[in-house]
């Protein structure tokens, strides 16, 4: 996938309301920073920090809170120059294997909507699936990432414990 534009937006637009992979969707911007990643377009779960942007932890309860600086892991993707297109739904508190969510809805799965798409990091693995972005960053204490991938049919990684800050991660 080339940068992030209208077009591309328009269509996340539309494929969320079937799928209800991301939380918050973010306008195209004019990318930041060149850099070795600088041709790909990302996703974050909604409990991993991204500055200036709503980060609601997949509750109600959190509806209203903005991050004030980026999550480590966002910053450095950032800095080789990934553009964040959104939040991407995830189980209430990361605390679940569907990403059904009652506040935001319930994550479908990218090859059969009908069926769960794992969870927590449900919206991301779904959003890859679908060619939404390019990447997608989610968290995985208890196979929350690679579930989801698996389900959805994509590559899911987990690094090894301390090798990736948690800093401004849920």
């Amino acid at each position: 996938m080339t940068r992030d534009s209208e077009s591309e937006h328009r269509r996340r637009l539309e494929f969320n309301r079937a799928f209800r992979c991301f939380i918050t969707l973010l306008t195209p911007a004019p990318a930041s920073r060149r850099g070795p990643l600088s041709e790909f377009t990302m996703a974050v779960k909604d409990c991993i920090d991204v500055r200036g942007v709503r980060g609601t932890w997949g509750s109600s309860l959190m509806a209203e809170r903005i991050a004030c600086e980026d999550a480590t892991v966002v910053a450095l993707l950032r800095r080789a120059g990934t553009q964040i297109v959104g939040t991407t739904n995830l189980h209430e508190f990361a605390f679940g294997g569907t990403t059904q969510n009652p506040h935001f809805g319930f994550c479908r799965n990218a090859w059969d909507p009908g069926r769960v798409c794992g969870g927590s990091s449900g919206g991301s693995a779904v959003a890859v699936a679908l060619g939404l972005c390019d990447l997608g960053v989610g968290t995985d204490t208890g196979a929350s990432v690679r579930l989801p991938a698996a389900f959805n049919g994509v590559f899911g990684l987990r690094p090894t414990h301390g090798a990736v800050s948690a800093g401004g991660v849920m």
